[in-house]
C-alpha cells in the first residue's frame, strides 16, 4: 500500500515537474495526432491548451495510483492466488488515461478488444492493444486481459476524439482530488 501525504509544499517542490513534464508530453501528444489540418489548428491549439492549463493544481504523480502494467491480468477470481499478472510491458507502473472498443449494442459480448492510452511513472504517454474476456458465474464475474504494447504512437483503428481524451483526463483528474 501506498501513503502519501500531501502539502502545499510538494505541489512546489520537484513533484511539480512531473507535471509539467506530464502536461508537455499530453500536449506534444495531441498536437502531433490530432491538430487537424491547418485551417483548424488554431482553434484545436487553443481547446488543447485551455484544457491542459485548467490542470493546474493537480499532480500525477501525487494525485493519480499507478498499477503494473502487464501484458497478461486475471481478475475477479474468488479463490486465493487467483489474480495474476505475469510480463510487465513496461519499467515503470501505469495509469489508465482512457481507452476504446467496439462492441455491439444489442450484443451481450464477452470478449471486446481495442486500446489503450497509459500514463507512466516518468510521465511518458503510451499505447496498448488489448483484448478481454468475461466469464460470469451466479456469484461472480472473472476477466482476464491480454495486452500488447504498442509505443507512444496513437494507433490508427483507435476510435477516440480529442474532446473524449481531454474530457477523460478532466474528469480522472477532479476526481482524484476529491
Amino acid at each position: 500500500m501506498r501513503i502519501t501525504v500531501k502539502t502545499m509544499q510538494d505541489r512546489n517542490s520537484k513533484e511539480s515537474r512531473y507535471m509539467k513534464k506530464f502536461q508537455k508530453n499530453l500536449r506534444k501528444m495531441l498536437l502531433k495526432n490530432y491538430g487537424g489540418c491547418p485551417v483548424n489548428k488554431e482553434r484545436i491549439t487553443a481547446e488543447i491548451n485551455e484544457a491542459i492549463d485548467a490542470l493546474r493544481t493537480f499532480d500525477p504523480v501525487l494525485d493519480w495510483d499507478y498499477k503494473p502494467l502487464c501484458a497478461c491480468e486475471i481478475m475477479g477470481c474468488e479463490m486465493p492466488h487467483n489474480n495474476i499478472k505475469q510480463n510487465r510491458l513496461f519499467e515503470r507502473n501505469g495509469h489508465l488515461l482512457c481507452s476504446s472498443w467496439e462492441t455491439d449494442e444489442d450484443d451481450i459480448t464477452t470478449v471486446v478488444e481495442g486500446y489503450e492510452m497509459w500514463l507512466l511513472e516518468d510521465m511518458r504517454i503510451v499505447f496498448t492493444y488489448f483484448v478481454r474476456m468475461w466469464a460470469f458465474d451466479d456469484e461472480d464475474k472473472a476477466a482476464m486481459t491480454y495486452r500488447y504494447a504498442l509505443g507512444k504512437k496513437v494507433p490508427e483503428d483507435m476510435e477516440i476524439t480529442l474532446a473524449d481524451i481531454l474530457d477523460e483526463i478532466s474528469e480522472q483528474a477532479f476526481n482524484a482530488r476529491l
